[in-house]
Parts: structure tokens; sequence; C-alpha cells
């Protein structure tokens, strides 16, 4: 059972992550991203992993609408995530609707 202390969590939607740009778009938005962000998939891994936001949860809601047409890019997110998981004080979760 996943238990998450709601003031520590941060809330992406995936139904807003339907393409590589606007996946982009919202993790840049939500997790606050620099200005040299390059909206590609290395200036994406360095990023995620050099953030600073404490114990919090990044919550993926709706995450089975996260790039669900391209296979492959959602292929890359979960490695860099799944990544970032292991190494960061942070933790991605995915949450789908069904």
């Amino acid at each position: 059972m996943f238990v998450a202390d709601l003031n520590q969590a941060l809330y992406i939607d995936g139904s807003k992550c339907m393409t590589k740009e606007d996946m982009f778009e919202a993790f840049s938005d939500v997790l606050d991203f620099p200005d040299y962000f390059s909206n590609n998939w290395d200036s994406f891994e360095e990023i995620i992993n050099d953030l600073d936001l404490g114990n919090k949860n990044i919550i993926l809601l709706n995450a089975e609408l996260i790039l669900h047409e391209d296979e492959e890019s959602f292929e890359l997110l979960s490695d860099i995530l799944h990544q970032a998981n292991g190494e960061q004080t942070y933790t991605f979760h995915y949450l789908a609707a069904y």
C-alpha cells in the first residue's frame, strides 16, 4: 500500500503528458526546471538527477496516458525516473486511473 504525506507531494497529470513535448513542459512546470532546460532527453535526465526536492513524492496521475502513443519515449522516461528513484531522496510514483 502506498502512503504519502500529501504536503510533501507534487502532482503531474499524465493527461497533459501525451506527447514528448507536452511531457517535458509538464515536468518542467511542476518541478521548476531551470531556464537552460533544452527539451531533450539528455537535458531532462541531467535535470531530474540534479533536482533538489528534498523528500518529496512526485505523483504521476493518470500514468497510463503518459506518452501513451510513444512506447520508446515512455521506456526512456521510465528508465530515467527509475534511476532517480534509486539515487535521490525524492520519489516518483505512478498512479493509473484503472
